[in-house]
């Protein structure tokens, strides 16, 4: 009710008053009016806010509705991830997190290699470095050697004889000659030392231009460091086999009867009384020689001992020491 509706409400309990015959009666039924119309009154307002709330829930809930209709729409046309593909996603997760620990560990590892690498490049470069000296040096001392043999024949033109045997000017010539053709091997060796050194130098600054290839390239044995410490090794026996040769031509009572300078062996005559077939054969056994003998007979004692010497001490320096002492005496 509004506060129009209320009025004549008034007026009657008004008009009602005067008409009555007791006048507290007739004004405890106008209070109790007067309250009634307040109360309506209050109610009447309570009514408008509530139909205001009303409208505003209203609004909210078509608003509400909107919204729901839209997601459902959306979920509609949206494909979640099942179960399983959220399954495989995380395994998927898990192999990529181990598959990069594991090319970090490759990483550590191929930087290790080609540290190594780096080393051993060094390492053999300055071996073949000091192989090549050793060569030049084993080089000039047989050309020494061939300027003296060259000298003996020269001055011994007549077959000759030593403690008993003959050794003529030819057969001198013949080992003179095997030596100049040794001496040319070996400066053709020389030459292959110095370019696989050169190769060396090339790798090593492949190395450090293109580490990842040079360490493939060592992994798969296509380096030739290896081959190029064994070539230079070979030459230093050979060289040494040349030495050997002209010393034991010029001991008394030694005839050279077979000489292999490519398979480095020799065959020799000891004194006139007895054979005695003496093979030096050389085999690389960690960058040493090794001198073998067999059936070592001979009344010439002094020879028999120091090659038996030689060859208890592996030592051919030694032999090579005492050739040389028995040359110049």
């Amino acid at each position: 009710m509004t506060t129009v509706d209320t009025l004549p409400l008034i007026t009657a309990a008004v008009d009602e008053l005067k008409r009555a015959k007791e006048p507290q009666y007739h004004f405890l039924d106008l209070q109790h009016a007067l309250v009634g119309a307040e109360a309506e009154q209050t109610a009447a307002a309570d009514v408008l806010v509530f139909k205001e709330n009303l409208s505003k829930l209203k609004f909210n809930f078509i608003e509400l509705e909107t919204k729901s209709a839209f997601l459902m729409h959306v979920g509609q046309n949206t494909a979640f991830p099942s179960s399983t593909e959220l399954a495989a996603e995380e395994s998927k997760k898990s192999q990529a997190q181990a598959h990069y620990k594991n090319l970090k560990k490759q990483a550590s590892q191929v930087r290790t290699e080609i540290a190594e690498i780096a080393k051993t490049i060094d390492r053999e470069f300055t071996e073949l470095q000091g192989k090549l000296a050793e060569l030049a040096a084993v080089i000039s001392e047989l050309e020494q050697t061939q300027h003296e043999s060259q000298q003996l024949i020269s001055r011994q033109p007549q077959p000759m004889i030593l403690e008993g045997r003959t050794v003529n000017a030819n057969e001198l010539e013949a080992i003179v000659q095997q030596q100049q053709e040794l001496l040319g091997q070996l400066a053709s060796e020389r030459e292959m030392v110095a370019k696989q050194i050169a190769d060396l130098q090339r790798a090593k600054h492949a190395l450090e231009s293109d580490p990842e290839s040079v360490r493939q390239a060592a992994a798969s044995g296509a380096s030739g460091m290896d081959q190029a410490v064994e070539q230079a090794q070979l030459v230093e026996m050979q060289a040494w086999f040349v030495s050997m040769t002209a010393a034991l031509a010029k001991l008394g009572g030694v005839e050279l009867l077979d000489v292999q300078p490519q398979s480095m062996t020799i065959r020799i005559l000891l004194n006139n009384s007895k054979t005695v077939d003496m093979f030096l054969q050389f085999s690389k056994r960690s960058s040493a020689v090794k001198l073998e003998a067999a059936q070592l007979m001979s009344s010439n004692t002094s020879v028999a001992d120091l090659v038996e010497q030689a060859v208890i001490l592996n030592d051919v320096p030694f032999l090579i020491s005492e050739l040389r002492h028995r040359l110049s005496r």
